[in-house]
């Protein structure tokens, strides 16, 4: 690995690295979430008027 792993590497080497990443990539799955349930929400209510 070494030099060849790059941020990914030293993140998961790190005790703390691969939660952080998890976590991060979580929020971001919710984020995301959020957004296409309230665009979904939205384009329904813009249908029915």
């Amino acid at each position: 690995m070494g030099s060849a792993g790059g941020l990914g590497g030293r993140y998961a080497s790190d005790g703390g690295g691969a939660e952080m990443i998890f976590f991060a990539g979580m929020v971001l799955g919710m984020t995301g979430g959020v957004i296409v349930t309230v665009g979904t929400i939205a384009f329904m209510m813009g249908a029915t008027k």
